[in-house]
This record gives C-alpha cells, sequence and structure tokens, in this order.
C-alpha cells in the first residue's frame, strides 16, 4: 500500500469521532501539514578510479585518471538518501556526455545486481565494480569501438587516447541521475628493435635474433606490461623485401630462414651472399616500433677437392684411386646386367661442415674415349652423373670423404653392353651449402680417366627336351625319321665384345638303361646299334644329328646357314662353327632387342635316331664354345 492510502484509512474514523465530540464540548483546535520527499540517487564522491598498477591498491581517482589497461577495470560507489532499489548503467563513448548523444558506443551496460537499501545505507554507499574485456559490452549505439589505441593515436614515442564515461543510476521512484567522468588509456611505443645475429654465417637457413625491449614494464601507469610480438623480413635487394623469409606475430624475437639464401658468386676462396633484414615490434595495443633495417652475410669457403676412387667392388684403402695409377678404376663388366658401382670421393672443406650440414659431391661418367677432344662434365656427354652424400665413417673433421654404392642391377649401373674402352671422368664437389666449389676436369692425362674392361660371353638357355609331348604340335622323336625340330636353342650375346660360336656334342645315351658317358671319355660309343644298342656313336651315325636356324629340317638353304652336322666333342679338328656370318654382335640394350643387330641367334636341333637304339630318355652334352673375334 503507498503512503498516501494509508494516510485517508486513518484519519476516517478520526473525523467521525471529531463530530461527533464536538456537538458536545467546545473546544479550539489547530491544522498541522508534512511533506514526504524524495532526494535524487548519486554517484559518491571521490570513488570513481581506474584500476592502473599491479598492487590492490593502484586505483587511480585522480583529476586526471591514466591507465596502461586495456582491460579497463572500473569502481564506483552509489548511494540515496532514501531507501529505494537502486540500477546502475554504465555508458562509454568516444564523444563527451555519450548517454546524452546515443554515443554508448564502447559499454552501454544495465545488468549490474539491484543494490538494495541495505546496502547503499553507509555513508560511503555501496561499490560496483565493472572489467571490460570480462564483463558483457550490452546493447552498443551507433558505430560500435573499443577500448584501445591506433597507430594514429600516437604522437613520438607515446601514445594516447580519452574515453568519456556516464553513470547512469535510477531509484526506481522517479529519480534518475547521470554523473560524468573521462579516462585516458595512454602507452609508450616499443622500443626499435636492434643488434641482429649472427651477422655473418654459414647457414642458408640462419637462427636470426634480435634484442627488442618496451617502456611499458608493468610500472604504474605501465600496468599491464606489454607482451611483444614480432615481425621480420629478409629478401635480396633492399630492406623489406621478403624473397627468404616474411614472418608476422612471433612471441619470442627470434626466426629461423624458411627459404634458403642462394649462395653468392664465387670469388678466389669464399662465395658471400648479402642478405637484408627488416624488424619491428608491435605491443598488446597493435602499436609498432619504428622499423629496425640492418643487413648479414652468407658465407661459404669452397671445398677443394683431393682424390676419387671407382670400381665395381668394395674400396678399402687406396685401391682404385683415379689418380694415381695408369690403369685407372676398372670397372669389370657384368654379364647380362648393370655392374655395382662404388665411389668414394675426398675433399676438403674449411668450413668443417661436412658432418654436421652433409655435402655432396658430383662425379660424372661419360663415354669419352680419353684421347677425345670432347668435354666431358655436368652439361656435356654425360653418361653417368652420380651423387655421392658425406660418409661419417671415413671422414674426419676438415677431410671430408664422400661415397656412393649401387647394387648390382640398379639402373644407374654401367650396362653389360657398353664398349670395353678407357673414358673420360669428371668431378666437382660441391657442398650443399656453397652450391660452388673448386673443380677437378677430366683430361687427356692416365689420372684423369676410367676404364671399362672386356667380356666375352654368351646367355643360352640351359636344357633342350627333345620328344616333349607337351610341346604343341609334338615333337615325337622316332627311329630311322627326322623329328621336325620345334625346340628353339635361344642364345644372346651378353658381353661387350663380338662373339665366334662353335659346337660339339657327346655321344647320346640312355640314361634310362643307366648308361653314363664320362666327360673325360666322350666318344664312349663305339661302333653300330647292333653292338651297343643304348649309345649313339655320332662318328659312326654322324650325319644324323644335325643343327640350322628353322624349325623345318631338310630346306635347301637356310637363313643363315644349312643345316650343319654335329661332331663328336674334344675332338678339336671336327668343331663346327655355325652362327651368324660376321658372330653374335654387342647388344644395345638391356632387352637385346634390336631388329638391325643380330645380337641373338635362335638354333633348332633336328635328329634322326638310328635304327636299332633301344627306347628310352637319352642325353647328350652340346658344347657352345665362345670366343672373341
Amino acid at each position: 500500500m503507498d503512503k498516501k492510502g494509508g494516510v485517508k484509512k486513518a484519519l476516517i474514523p478520526a473525523v467521525i469521532i471529531l463530530i461527533i465530540f464536538m456537538s458536545y464540548f467546545v473546544m479550539s483546535a489547530t491544522k498541522g501539514r508534512f511533506v514526504i520527499g524524495n532526494e535524487p540517487p548519486y554517484v559518491v564522491a571521490d570513488t570513481f578510479a581506474v584500476k592502473d598498477g599491479p598492487a590492490a591498491g593502484n586505483w587511480d581517482n585522480s583529476v586526471i585518471i591514466d591507465t596502461h589497461d586495456k582491460n579497463t577495470k572500473l569502481r564506483f560507489n552509489v548511494k540515496d538518501p532514501n531507501p529505494n532499489n537502486l540500477n546502475a548503467r554504465l555508458c562509454i563513448g568516444t564523444s563527451a556526455n555519450p548517454s546524452a548523444t546515443a554515443g554508448c558506443n564502447v559499454i552501454n551496460y544495465d545488468g549490474f545486481a539491484q543494490v538494495t537499501p541495505g546496502q547503499h545505507q553507509g555513508a560511503a554507499g555501496a561499490q560496483i565494480n565493472y572489467e571490460y574485456g570480462f564483463d558483457p559490452l550490452g546493447t552498443l549505439e551507433g558505430i560500435p569501438e573499443a577500448i584501445g589505441l591506433t597507430q594514429a593515436d600516437c604522437s613520438g614515442a607515446s601514445c594516447s587516447k580519452t574515453f568519456y564515461l556516464d553513470i547512469i543510476i535510477d531509484d526506481n521512484d522517479g529519480q534518475i541521475t547521470t554523473t560524468s567522468f573521462s579516462f585516458n588509456i595512454i602507452n609508450n611505443v616499443p622500443a626499435t628493435p636492434s643488434v641482429l645475429t649472427p651477422s655473418q654465417t654459414h647457414d642458408q637457413t640462419p637462427d636470426l635474433s634480435w634484442v627488442a625491449t618496451d617502456p611499458d614494464d608493468g610500472s604504474i601507469d605501465k600496468w599491464p606490461a606489454d607482451i611483444l610480438t614480432y615481425n621480420i623480413q629478409a629478401g635480396a635487394t633492399t630492406f623489406g623485401d621478403t624473397d627468404y623469409l616474411d614472418a608476422s606475430s612471433l612471441a619470442v624475437a627470434s626466426s629461423t630462414v624458411v627459404n634458403p639464401i642462394p649462395w653468392g658468386t664465387p670469388g678466389a676462396t669464399q662465395a658471400i651472399t648479402t642478405a637484408y633484414a627488416r624488424i619491428w615490434s608491435t605491443d598488446n595495443f597493435g602499436i609498432i616500433s619504428f622499423d629496425y633495417d640492418t643487413a648479414f652475410n652468407l658465407v661459404d669457403n669452397l671445398p677443394v677437392f683431393d682424390d676419387i676412387h671407382l670400381s665395381d667392388t668394395a674400396i678399402i684403402g687406396n685401391d682404385a684411386s683415379c689418380t694415381e695409377f695408369v690403369d685407372s678404376c676398372p670397372i669389370v663388366p657384368l654379364q647380362g646386367n648393370t655392374t655395382s658401382v662404388n665411389v668414394i670421393a675426398s675433399v676438403t672443406d674449411a668450413d668443417v661442415d661436412c658432418a654436421s650440414i652433409p655435402s655432396t659431391t658430383q662425379v660424372v661418367l661419360c663415354l669419352i674415349e680419353d684421347t677425345d677432344l670432347s668435354t666431358c662434365d655436368l652439361s656435356n656427354n654425360a653418361y653417368r652423373t652420380y651423387t655421392l652424400t658425406y660418409n661419417s665413417a671415413i671422414s674426419a673433421a676438415e677431410n671430408c670423404n664422400f661415397s656412393l654404392s649401387l647394387p648390382i642391377s640398379d639402373v644407374q649401373g654401367i650396362e653389360f653392353y657398353q664398349l670395353p674402352k678407357t673414358y673420360k671422368l669428371f668431378v666437382e664437389p660441391v657442398d650443399s651449402q656453397a652450391g660452388a666449389s673448386t673443380t677437378w676436369i677430366s683430361g687427356g692425362s692416365a689420372n684423369h680417366k676410367w676404364k671399362y674392361n672386356s667380356l666375352p660371353y654368351l646367355f643360352n638357355d640351359p636344357d633342350i627336351v627333345l620328344g616333349d609331348p607337351s610341346l604343341s604340335g609334338g615333337d615325337d622323336i622316332q627311329l630311322g625319321q627326322w623329328n621336325p625340330g620345334l625346340n628353339e636353342f635361344f642364345m644372346v650375346n651378353r658381353g661387350n665384345v663380338l662373339l665366334n660360336i662353335e659346337w660339339e656334342a657327346t655321344d647320346p645315351r640312355n640314361v634310362d638303361f643307366g648308361y653314363i658317358c664320362p666327360l673325360t671319355s666322350p666318344d664312349c660309343c663305339l661302333g653300330d646299334t647292333t653292338t651297343n644298342p643304348q649309345c649313339w656313336d655320332l662318328s659312326t651315325y654322324s650325319n644324323q644329328f644335325q643343327i640350322d636356324d628353322e624349325n623345318a629340317q631338310g630346306e635347301s638353304t637356310e637363313i643363315l646357314q644349312t643345316p650343319l652336322v654335329f661332331p663328336e666333342w674334344q675332338s678339336p679338328s671336327l668343331k663346327i662353327s655355325f652362327k651368324p656370318i660376321t658372330g653374335l654382335e654387342i647388344c644395345d640394350s638391356m632387352l637385346c632387342n634390336s631388329p638391325v643387330l643380330n645380337e641373338d641367334f635362335s638354333t633348332y636341333f633336328h635328329i634322326n635316331p638310328p635304327v636299332g637304339l633301344s627306347t628310352g630318355t637319352y642325353e647328350t652334352d652340346i658344347a657352345v664354345i665362345y670366343s672373341q673375334l
């Protein structure tokens, strides 16, 4: 019930009694009046303050209030002379009297807990606290802004911006008061960075560091201390270039170059590249320092070549040196395959960085004879280019040894069909830091070459079975008849020289019967089949075992040669030469499939077993004798 209603209800019976009483008595009386007032609420004087230091008592409520804390902490006390419930609203803007101009564009918060009479009845009133960045902003007006600074708020080495604050208190009984304040956000520009290290490096992606400080150290009006972030750029031509590094928002005053700095043009002993760096700091407010422009150098001491070793077998000690022996670096071909390759190069590097940052040495093999005047190097006539890597097991300090080991059948090995000659060799020690070095170039002397040895080798099918019923068309063997000769005997020159081919055979004998013809006595069948039905004497039946290059026996003219009769083994005067007229040529590829070269040869066997042989499985040893033409 309101106060006026309560008074009316109390007067009604009093007036009635007074009238009745006055009807019997005569007396004098006076009238009394009083006013019930409602004073406005207010902000208690000297209680508005902004925190500006680390200690509990560091609150600024001076005439000009400053703070370095962008997460601004505010406090003020409210009071009402009357026992009213109070509601407070906080309005902060970037222009004066923000609540009167709809300018509460930083904070417009009315969500404080209601202050009861019991809370504000003391002389100091009730304290209200607000922390920017933690408590809600409320519904902002106009174009929203934040408590903070921009570079435009700075002049010289200092920055400042004023924020205007209205505290609106409503007593919920018709009285609303507005009290205005202001405070300044202050900041010092970060100090210009300095002292970039290193000023000289041998690392293409060096770790860079520098000195950086900020005057806002956490003391009063400089609290909280600024936490700096850093930007660094490094480039090739001028300050601000980003060829090598463009790092931003770094938490520490250091960074590592991302894109390797290229090595400079080699001089007599060094290669030098100058890189240009620009560094600046950024503080909590986003205020940046002045640029620190400086330069640093990438330096490489050029490596020097000492020796090279090359072999198809393991290298031990000073074996296979290409610089010390006339028979330089001999490589032995491997039939039908690529050789293994083992290379060791010895290099001296004054930077002593072979182990920490592995370097490489390049070795080039050319198929140019050592007497040829043509150039052999990385760009000219390279047959194999091998990149050798650092080998710690055979290195020490600045004496760096680089090695490469390729197994048999590696595609970078040396093919069996390359001609046996002495060829040129080129070596360039290149450490991965420098990209340049002294060079050791192959010339015409014995110390600048490698040698590929000769290899006569015939690859052929190991076994031929005549009369195998599983063959298409059959190849049945009948006594007194020529077989159709469907079984191919395939030969390939798997060496690197022209081959001559000769043939001979042991007497065929019945292995089912257990007949053995020792290789020491290949002519172990004597006479005709009536004398020995288990063995075929090639000397007695000499025209009934033939070889040709067709599977059709009896042609008058063969593609290469007419059929020839096999002689008995170990009869030198009777060996037959049956081959392509010019011999088996050297392959020009691993597959030996050139349509213009007679590098492979197919032959077929035709037999007319003499009547009288016993049935069974007969075996003969055919000798294919090859030699270099």
